[in-house]
């Protein structure tokens, strides 16, 4: 008789235990708009239908707030009373973040790579890439298709230790944020084979190419082409990298030539028609007269008939 009451006991004991809902409760959840069940805990098999269940309203974006299991059965309650016992597994409290897609630094060196290589025909033939970045762990956004626009510190992108990404959705920026590191170019740059004085008319035996980081030189020269046969105005001592600045170049845009003004600030870039008041070559600073306003204002020039205002 003792061995049957035993028996009966245990399988009572196990209908209970069958008919309990076991909720695996998640350590962190990325949620926007409604919380629902499913965002919190893992479901099993036979409970998938709680799935949708309310539980109240996400954070803001970027906001958090955590939940014991038993506030979590408290509202889950209030939604169906009917519900069994709840046996809950998994962690102590979960973590709410408001949010809708997460991005990982991978995601954020991609944005940055991917811009360099859309800058790629304004900027010196090299070899890119950043190094020593400082990328967060994570970067929030609401759900849906987004837009980033990355600002270098420097407007000529070499020289840069910081960008700053913009992203956007709909045209509305939804978040910011800067990281710092490094911006190397590696490029093969000419450098004197011999002191060259000034007045020296450059020979290709004078000239050897030497790869190195040009993001701190000052306009290198990089084709031998360029300089054979043109006139050195400063001296240049042997080893010594040769910058636009040590040639005697012709003037890229000449006194009275009408050029064309650009203004860039980030994405934005604005053109009008000038007239040059003085000549220049590249990299250097001229007047130029707005045709459209009359004003004159200060520009360098960056290519045959082309001038960039100075910010």
């Amino acid at each position: 008789m003792k061995p049957l009451l035993l028996t009966l006991c245990a399988l009572l004991l196990a209908a209970g235990a069958a008919s309990a809902l076991e909720l695996k409760l998640r350590p962190q959840a990325l949620v926007e708009g409604q919380v629902s069940l499913g965002d919190l805990v893992a479901l099993s098999a036979d409970s998938v239908a709680l799935v949708r269940l309310p539980l109240g309203p996400a954070p803001e974006l970027g906001q958090e707030r955590t939940l014991a299991p038993a506030e979590v059965e408290a509202q889950l309650r209030r939604q169906r009373p009917d519900l069994p016992a709840i046996r809950w597994r998994g962690a102590k409290r979960v973590r709410l973040v408001g949010g809708g897609q997460l991005l990982k630094p991978a995601d954020l060196q991609a944005a940055l790579t991917d811009y360099l290589r859309s800058q790629q025909p304004r900027l010196p033939r090299a070899q890119y890439r950043l190094r020593h970045l400082r990328l967060p762990a994570e970067t929030l956004l609401p759900s849906g298709a987004y837009q980033v626009q990355v600002v270098p510190s420097n407007a000529q992108i070499l020289g840069s230790h910081r960008f700053t990404l913009i992203f956007r959705q709909h045209g509305k920026a939804v978040a910011n944020l800067t990281v710092s590191g490094e911006l190397e170019a590696l490029a093969p740059v000419l450098t004197a084979a011999v002191d060259l004085r000034r007045g020296t008319v450059i020979g290709a035996k004078d000239l050897t190419r030497t790869v190195m980081d040009i993001t701190d030189l000052h306009d290198p020269l990089l084709s031998p082409t360029e300089v054979v046969g043109k006139r050195m105005q400063r001296s240049v001592r042997a080893g010594r990298v040769v910058e636009r600045s040590a040639v005697a170049f012709p003037p890229m845009v000449r006194r009275g030539e009408v050029v064309t003004i650009s203004v860039k600030r980030g994405a934005m870039q604005l053109s009008a028609r000038g007239k040059a008041r003085e000549s220049g070559r590249r990299g250097e600073s001229i007047r130029v007269r707005n045709l459209g306003s009359g004003r004159e204002i200060l520009c360098r020039v960056t290519a045959p008939g082309q001038v960039e205002v100075e910010m």
